[in-house]
């Protein structure tokens, strides 16, 4: 690209691009050094750039807070002609989501990179940030195996004030059960979401993905991670420790603190040899394996000339064939996406009849542990008489608020309650513009609410 320049900063090369901004890397010509700028237009309208802004602000105002080697330096920001910008610092490596997709690590380089992982989201926990979307395309593996933490752009800095900035979504198969219903979340919903990208490091694949985003958010919500023996690969009772608990359904049974899960991650190889004893909370049981897995894996990583290529060392991997539970499983989803696919073409309109199915319990979930938007009950206790109904059909999924008030996800959440009048219907998917409508609704008056990102 032609040399462009931005405040004070020169533009050298795109490293990367999304759907509302761009990353660039530049030369500080002030400090003479080459950093990285993550930019954002903001040529966009009233709502969606108020909205877009309070995040960047966001992302400066706690990444500015954290001094840590595991956490990516922020060295400025600002805006330039309708573009907001964040000055850190350029790191030469590789994400942890390619690394991942290319070669599997070996055992002792996942438990190392998991622990640095901890320790970083520890310190944050320590300065009152919650990140609230860990997943391996915001770690950064540099040289030698260092690991960096990026993009607290949703991250919630725990002050009063910041509660209604706090409110946005992280990635649906890294969020936390309680995450998803819509309750307060603090440290230990970074701690889970680490334990679905250390299952994912050990396996390849996340535990929860099923064919649509409501089916993997009831996963989240009801399953057990299916233990990695099931894929075909085994790991050792140290691994299967740290999994179980740190995939907890509850916060209150996960890991009180990130560096607890650091510390296990560390002496793994101990636990092996005498795990705790713990009943069965986040992790399914193993299965015997019919032929052990031979995963011969050395995957070594070297600064470049270029910042995303490394040399990876050949390895070899081989698995045993998948066992009859995941046939099973295959099939359970396929029902799944058919009943979801009816209700949705069908305008959403239909009443379930029951609430066994995943989709429709996975909504009762979420409904139940969020107040209706007019914040006087549940929709069930609340007569239909005096209370309208909004029905939701959002593709593939949304943030919904009423009011400026998070009333939950959908899907699952399929319906909300409201009191009679004027509400503000806002519905939010990470980068895509905001949907934003006013409603009007009547006592007793049903409503459907149809958004396609």
């Amino acid at each position: 690209m032609a040399e462009e320049r931005l405040g004070r900063y020169l533009l050298q090369e795109i490293i990367g691009q999304g759907a509302m901004g761009t990353v660039y890397r530049a030369h500080d010509p002030v400090l003479d050094r080459v950093v990285a700028i993550k930019t954002i237009r903001l040529d966009l309208n009233r709502a969606d750039r108020e909205d877009f802004e309070r995040r960047f602000q966001r992302e400066a105002q706690s990444s500015a807070k954290l001094n840590h080697p595991g956490i990516i330096t922020v060295f400025d920001a600002g805006e330039v002609s309708n573009v907001a910008y964040i000055t850190m610092e350029y790191l030469q490596g590789r994400d942890l989501r390619d690394l991942i997709k290319s070669k599997r690590l070996n055992q002792k380089q996942i438990a190392n990179i998991a622990a640095q992982v901890a320790d970083a989201l520890d310190y944050a926990h320590q300065h009152g940030v919650v990140h609230r979307d860990v997943k391996p395309g915001n770690v950064m593996i540099l040289a030698k195996g260092r690991a960096k933490l990026m993009d607290f752009g949703i991250a919630r800095l725990q002050t009063s004030e910041m509660t209604q900035l706090g409110t946005a979504l992280g990635t649906p198969k890294y969020m936390s059960p309680e995450l998803v219903s819509g309750q307060d979340v603090d440290g230990r919903t970074d701690t889970y979401s680490l334990g679905i990208v250390l299952y994912q490091m050990l396996t390849g694949v996340a535990p929860f993905e099923g064919e649509t985003v409501s089916t993997t958010m009831y996963q989240i919500m009801h399953d057990p991670a299916p233990h990695p023996s099931t894929l075909g690969i085994e790991i050792g009772p140290g691994f299967s420790y740290i999994l179980n608990r740190a995939l907890a359904k509850r916060p209150q049974d996960r890991y009180e603190q990130a560096k607890d899960m650091a510390n296990d991650l560390r002496r793994v190889e101990a636990l092996d040899e005498a795990p705790p004893k713990m009943r069965v909370l986040g992790l399914g049981k193993p299965v015997k394996l019919d032929k052990p897995v031979d995963i011969r894996l050395d995957v070594e990583i070297r600064p470049e000339a270029s910042p995303h290529v490394k040399t990876v060392k050949q390895n070899t991997l081989t698995q045993t064939k998948p066992s009859g539970l995941r046939r099973t499983a295959a099939w359970a989803g396929m029902l799944v996406i058919v009943f979801i696919s009816w209700k949705y073409f069908a305008g959403g309109d239909a009443t379930p009849t029951s609430a066994s199915g995943p989709a429709d319990t996975g909504a009762a979930v979420a409904n139940a542990a969020t107040p209706t938007a007019a914040g006087t009950g549940s929709g069930e206790a609340a007569s239909k008489q005096d209370t309208a109904t909004l029905r939701l059909a959002v593709s593939p999924w949304g943030e919904i608020l009423v009011d400026g008030k998070r009333v939950g996800i959908s899907p699952p959440t399929s319906q909300i309650t409201v009191e009679p009048g004027v509400h503000q219907l806002e519905i939010r998917n990470g980068s895509f513009p905001v949907f934003s409508e006013s409603v009007t609704v009547s006592a007793g008056e049903t409503r459907t609410i149809k958004h396609r990102f």
